[in-house]
């Protein structure tokens, strides 16, 4: 290993993993809830509200904004 660089042990190593698995699950997705943002696959921010509807309300939006939007 080059000189300055630390290495962890196993249980070190599994700390860390639950430590970034505890942020990631438990703190992030309330922290974007309360920021006005809400999660795709459990990892992407979106603020769009559209997405939070009902699948035949968002069905109704796309299509009249389909027939409002100028080719």
């Amino acid at each position: 290993m080059p000189p300055g660089c630390n290495s962890a042990t196993k249980v070190e190593a599994e700390h860390a993993v639950a430590v970034a698995a505890a942020i990631t699950q438990e703190l992030f997705p309330p922290l974007a809830k309360a920021l006005g943002y809400h999660l795709h696959d459990g990892f992407r921010l979106c603020k769009d509200w559209i997405c939070l509807q009902p699948e035949h309300i968002r069905k109704i939006m796309e299509d009249s904004l389909r027939v409002t939007t100028p080719q």
